[in-house]
């Protein structure tokens, strides 16, 4: 899992752990649940909403930018999977969302994102 992130570039070394913030994963892990709910109808719209927008908010006061999330989501991701998590699918679906030219991440900035 280290020499994939290293490789990648989302980190430089497996000291780089210590400072990077995987807030990214958890609020996506959020949002998730939070629609599950919804959906299975253990709570109301407004409610997922609510905490759809809340995780919005602390993504913008810890990340710059997308790639700042993408890192923090990817290695969120990978400390959630453990030493035998294949990151490479994930890796993939993060630097698809940077570079395709249709994603939401190319259309939208973070922090100018409203729900």
């Amino acid at each position: 899992m280290i020499e994939s992130l290293t490789e990648k570039g989302y980190i430089s070394s497996q000291a780089d752990l210590r400072n990077q913030s995987v807030l990214a994963w958890d609020m996506g892990r959020l949002v998730l649940i939070a629609r599950c709910c919804f959906e299975c109808g253990y709570i109301t719209e407004e409610k997922a909403w609510c905490y759809m927008e809340e995780a919005h908010k602390k993504c913008c006061a810890v990340y710059g930018d997308w790639k700042e999330f993408a890192a923090g989501y990817v290695i969120g991701r990978c400390m959630w999977g453990g030493m035998k998590q294949m990151p490479g699918g994930i890796m993939g679906i993060a630097e698809g969302l940077l570079r395709d030219p249709e994603s939401p991440w190319q259309k939208v900035q973070l922090h100018v994102f409203e729900m």
